[in-house]
């Protein structure tokens, strides 16, 4: 009798999940991974599905990528000193500009575990990457390589850049990827002495606050 309840709660929880937003397809292809990931990180089953359908949005993955989802979720909220609910915090604040940058989940979710460790709630680090990873994306050079294109934190956070030396962009201006960005940062910025580091970094990005928090996450960057 207890084996033919899992049948029935399976269709609960898909109900749970199609009155969450999903439709009866993603529901289906979702499931077994969020139920796997609440499992493993004691998360409620509700949250767990609230988190990874908002992070599947925010990224424009499939429902199909659900699993590699609760794999980040599950890794950053075990790994570091955030929660699943704190993970989909950062995501919701960050997602949307670090799709449009070609920056992953996996490595989102790495620079949120990181922030966390640091002592920075998931919310602060969701807006902190939000904003740096706009200033880098401002930072980027024109397409003409003209830096008199650029104006204002366009041009403070470009003339950041190239003081510091390094290139972390693709050729088709995305990042590289965000670990190797990381790195590069953290080795320009050990070149400075501490008080060119902290100015720099609230150039590039956008303020002394964001910039302390930058570099509070380059600190913990590893070769």
């Amino acid at each position: 009798a207890a084996s033919s309840d899992y049948p029935l709660r399976d269709v609960y929880k898909r109900q749970e999940l199609i009155r969450g937003g999903m439709t009866v397809d993603e529901a289906n292809a979702s499931l077994a991974a969020i139920v796997k990931g609440a499992e493993a990180t004691g998360t409620g089953f509700s949250q767990m599905g609230v988190v990874v359908s908002a992070s599947l949005q925010s990224f424009g993955l499939e429902a199909t990528e659900a699993s590699r989802v609760v794999d980040v979720l599950v890794q950053g909220a075990n790994a570091s000193a955030s929660s699943v609910e704190g993970m989909g915090n950062a995501f919701k604040y960050a997602a949307p500009v670090a799709k449009i940058l070609g920056v992953s989940i996996e490595d989102l979710g790495a620079a949120v575990g990181l922030f966390a460790n640091a002592g920075i709630s998931a919310e602060e680090a969701g807006t902190t990457l939000r904003n740096g990873l706009s200033k880098l994306a401002a930072a980027a050079p024109p397409a003409s390589g003209s830096m008199a294109e650029l104006s204002g934190q366009s041009a403070q956070a470009a003339k950041a850049m190239n003081l510091l030396g390094v290139n972390v962009y693709n050729a088709d201006g995305t990042l590289k990827p965000m670990n190797e960005t990381l790195i590069l940062l953290k080795g320009a910025f050990d070149q400075l002495d501490p008080a060119s580091k902290i100015n720099l970094a609230s150039n590039l990005f956008g303020g002394e606050d964001d910039g302390t928090k930058w570099l509070a996450l380059l600190n913990q960057s590893e070769e």
